[in-house]
């Protein structure tokens, strides 16, 4: 077998492996929308969204996906078939792209109707808080990942230095022997 067809091979190999695991994703994405859409999951978490998501994000794998992320893509690729034979990346983009060009442009403005009841304000000002104490904490766990994958990655390169010279070591021990 010659060398070029020996890394053909290999890259099919490469390519199954793929495909594989986007279709395990698509398992793993419709399962997790049945936990989402059962009232009792949210209940479980004293009706607060971001621990259930949390907890629904730790069950997807190391996707670099978040749960909304794989729900938009599912709502956009709803056919296993679509995810064993795309790429995550542009399926991402596409949905993302699907949902923002659904939502009304800032072009089109819109008449107010008249004055708005002071429960309602409240309200929106409350939600309004809330996201942004929530963009907040998210701006803050995302530099605190940061900085964890920085340190993470220069232990990995330790010990890929480490294996590097011990498989050094023991290929001159077996040629001595």
């Amino acid at each position: 077998m010659s060398r070029k067809v020996k890394w053909e091979v290999l890259l099919k190999q490469v390519d199954q492996l793929i495909a594989g695991s986007n279709a395990s994703l698509f398992d793993r994405t419709t399962l997790l929308k049945q936990v989402w859409d059962d009232p009792e999951f949210l209940a479980h978490h004293n009706g607060v969204i971001d621990d259930a998501e949390s907890h629904i994000n730790g069950k997807l794998g190391d996707y670099g996906l978040t749960w909304f992320d794989c729900s938009t893509m599912l709502k956009h690729f709803p056919n296993r078939v679509q995810w064993e034979s795309g790429h995550l990346r542009t399926m991402l983009a596409t949905a993302i792209e699907n949902e923002t060009s659904k939502r009304p442009s800032d072009d089109v403005k819109q008449e107010r109707k008249g004055p708005v009841p002071r429960k309602e304000y409240e309200a929106l000002e409350s939600q309004m808080k809330h996201m942004n104490s929530r963009a907040d904490s998210l701006a803050e766990e995302n530099g605190r990942l940061r900085s964890e994958n920085a340190k993470l990655r220069s232990e990995l390169d330790q010990a890929m230095g480490r294996i590097v010279e011990l498989e050094r070591l023991l290929k001159r021990e077996f040629v001595n022997a």
